[in-house]
């Protein structure tokens, strides 16, 4: 969204006349505009308070961290420091426990967290991991392996021929009016909706098939950082 220069130095009053999607946008903005520590925080605390209003702070609890994290610490004011340890997310940096043996858990998943950036690195884990799970008469594909399979289709990543999920793939489906947008183009209000889709809770507690349909539209549209952050939350187990 396009702001002008009036609305960006004054954004802390502006914010108040504007709809509230159009309110976090300018606020976020002015956030990555400006170079005053003291000014940064207070806005950053300021969009936090939006997203809780609108009861959707669970979409900006990771973003918080990240941009109180990119402040040297040695700059932040002594009245502010212990309200931006308390709002240092610990959670994001717990260590990911890998399991070779269910595919939306295993080694593959790096492709997601390195935002696809060796695709022959991937195509060597899926070939051992799929050799591993095939070997297992009891296994059985599931909602999440079908997320990973269709984004790595997508990627380019070349999938053995014998892999046919199609048939299971086609029992799934995606929200119309979700579809209806993305068939549009209609990029800025398929972001909202998913928004309001996740809502307050954990990426990681959605059900497989929000997943899903959430993980298509994003492919469909070519949305892979974002895919990425959603995967890299809905897929991992982290201890």
């Amino acid at each position: 969204m396009d702001f002008n220069f009036n609305q960006l130095l004054n954004s802390q009053e502006i914010y108040k006349t504007l709809p509230k999607y159009k309110a976090r946008a300018l606020i976020y903005q002015s956030i990555l505009l400006s170079d005053n520590i003291e000014r940064k925080i207070n806005l950053a605390f300021l969009l936090k308070d939006l997203f809780i209003s609108d009861k959707l702070f669970t979409v900006y609890a990771e973003e918080l961290s990240t941009i109180l994290k990119s402040i040297n610490f040695d700059e932040i004011p002594k009245d502010y420091v212990e309200l931006v340890e308390q709002n240092l997310d610990k959670n994001f940096s717990k260590k990911i426990k890998f399991d070779n043996d269910i595919l939306h858990r295993s080694k593959i998943i790096k492709h997601f967290l390195d935002n696809n950036e060796k695709i022959s690195r991937t195509e060597k884990d899926f070939k051992s991991v799929y050799k591993k799970i095939k070997k297992n008469k009891k296994y059985f594909i599931s909602i999440k392996d079908i997320v990973v399979l269709d984004s790595l289709k997508a990627d380019g990543v070349s999938l053995p021929e014998s892999l046919d999920y199609s048939s299971l793939s086609s029992n799934l489906s995606v929200p119309k009016n979700l579809e209806d947008l993305a068939k549009q183009n209609q990029i800025g209000l398929v972001m909202l909706k998913i928004v309001e889709i996740i809502g307050e809770d954990n990426i990681s507690d959605l059900d497989p098939e929000t997943v899903y349909f959430l993980n298509k539209i994003l492919n469909e549209l070519n949305l892979k950082k974002i895919r990425n952050n959603i995967l890299s939350e809905a897929l991992p187990v982290r201890v």
